[in-house]
């Protein structure tokens, strides 16, 4: 099997038994890894398998580092829902979809090093929907404007 070993501490585990079931190690390809994005229901009817995405990962700034590319592999088929608790107040029931979107490259190189991602490692990411240059965009949006005109009514 090729990989690398993803179990940082192995160390520890040193003169200890290992129960029936447990996991001693876990070995995986770091040249191809996936990111687990959790998206309002909402988005669900703009979603589709092959569309590009843009991710941003806490340990390696993109300001410093690099964004990373991928796209959407797998969709999930059900919502699922999940109570947001981040203050005094009570805890407030959101739904989400899970998706899973394949790294193209996941590492960047600093200082003449390649440093790849790690597993578990916190992102953020924004899938890419549609493009259109900004000649487009900006008739797209004064269209709209104007359709929004047309439910108007005068006072004086």
């Amino acid at each position: 099997m090729d990989g690398k070993i993803l179990t940082d501490n192995l160390k520890y585990l040193k003169n200890s038994f290992l129960n029936p079931g447990g996991i001693l190690l876990e070995i995986g390809n770091t040249e191809k890894m996936s990111a687990f994005l959790k998206l309002e229901e909402s988005a669900l009817p703009d979603l589709a398998i092959g569309q590009k995405a843009i991710l941003f990962f806490n340990a390696l700034p993109y300001l410093n580092f690099k964004t990373f590319s991928g796209t959407v592999k797998k969709i999930s088929p059900s919502v699922n829902t999940a109570a947001s608790k981040e203050s005094e107040e009570p805890a407030i029931a959101f739904s989400y979809i899970d998706v899973e979107i394949e790294i193209d490259d996941p590492f960047t190189v600093y200082g003449g090093k390649k440093i790849y991602l790690k597993k578990g490692a916190g992102c953020e990411g924004q899938i890419i929907i549609k493009k259109m240059n900004v000649i487009n965009f900006m008739a797209v949006k004064a269209k709209a404007k104007l359709s929004s005109l047309r439910h108007f009514s005068l006072h004086f």
